[in-house]
């Protein structure tokens, strides 16, 4: 089978599907430094095995074969992907979610001193001016 040249779109297509990936990485590494670890590290290995499969998609129709075995399992693997990795992300985000709320105490957000104490706060603000 003989490979035909590339056409602009396909390494068009290719470009930016390499570019995209490169900025997913970036943004990932910017996740993980700035300690969002808990719910953004899910979605972007997500979105990156994504981008993996798209970019190799998109690999073998610039090389000039687009209906190859490689690209159907890359197509049932990015399906997969879709179907049963996003919501597993999200199951496993709930789940770290709910986690830490536990570990709250139970009167974090329902404390009714803090009102009283602020009014007795001002009080003394405003005696000892």
């Amino acid at each position: 089978m003989n490979a035909q040249r590339p056409s602009g779109t396909a390494k068009t297509a290719y470009f930016l599907v390499n570019l995209m990936l490169v900025l997913l990485l970036l943004g990932l590494v910017l996740a993980i430094a700035d300690t969002v670890v808990g719910s953004g590290v899910g979605p972007f290995v997500l979105l990156a095995g994504a981008l993996w499969l798209l970019r190799g998609l998109a690999r073998s129709v610039r090389e000039g074969d687009p209906f190859g075995p490689a690209n159907v399992q890359r197509l049932r693997a990015l399906g997969f992907l879709l179907v049963a990795g996003a919501p597993v992300v999200e199951l496993v985000s709930w789940a770290l979610r709910l986690s830490l709320a536990n570990t709250l105490p139970p009167d974090a957000f329902g404390d009714v001193g803090f009102p009283a104490h602020g009014v007795r706060l001002r009080e003394d603000v405003e005696g000892t001016v």
